[in-house]
């Protein structure tokens, strides 16, 4: 039986866990990971970096911390190393859980940086 985005029932959910292991390894060492790296990671379905189920991978993720008190992991996540704004998926997941989006780039950077401390060893 095919449960969330076409994958069997718990697939998915496995997934999202595979991802929040990576992203929470990623905080750890203070970096942050492309979509496409984040892909190679995820061993548990087939995504690709453009494909829309990866985008709501993340936003169910995020949601999730945002619900246990925690940032947003997905914040880590960018299309390309070295970019300095964040992707419109985090500022669509960043407004949903009220965080103060006036300038949009302090807030995620705001945000990498309560992700940083969370997971700090």
């Amino acid at each position: 039986m095919l449960g969330n985005y076409g994958f069997k029932l718990g697939v998915w959910d496995a997934a999202k866990s595979e991802a929040r292991r990576v992203l929470v390894e990623t905080a750890r060492a203070k970096e942050l990971i492309t979509c496409a790296a984040l892909v190679e990671r995820i061993r548990t379905i087939e995504l690709t970096p453009d494909d829309p189920r990866l985008t709501r991978l993340l936003f169910e993720l995020g949601t999730e911390e945002a619900q246990e008190g925690r940032p947003l992991l997905p914040a880590l996540v960018v299309d390309v190393l070295g970019e300095i704004e964040p992707r419109l998926e985090f500022v669509l997941l960043a407004e949903k859980h009220g965080r103060d989006l006036a300038n949009p780039a302090a807030a995620w950077r705001r945000e990498l940086d309560q992700v940083y401390c969370e997971y700090l060893l």
